[in-house]
């Protein structure tokens, strides 16, 4: 894989979190404590799942092109592609 591709790789990879995160606040209003409970800590469990093991495997592939900077405001993933 080339570093292009990488980079869309860790885009679609943000992206699909940042997604799945933004149901957290939405669900707040709108469910029971109970379910918004169960709900958000589901989502954080997915949200890990998808970035983790991507991640991991972008950064060994390519040291030194891909850092983090979950810096204040940075946003999910926001900074990671250098």
């Amino acid at each position: 894989m080339n570093i292009d591709l990488a980079r869309h790789v860790a885009r679609a990879v943000f992206r699909s979190s940042r997604k799945l995160a933004e149901l957290v606040p939405f669900l707040k209003d709108r469910l029971s404590a109970e379910e918004y409970t169960a709900y958000a800590k589901a989502i954080g469990s997915a949200v890990a799942a998808i970035q983790i093991d991507p991640v991991n495997k972008l950064v060994a592939d390519y040291p030194g092109h891909f850092l983090l900077n979950l810096g204040k405001d940075s946003g999910i993933g926001r900074g990671l592609l250098h």
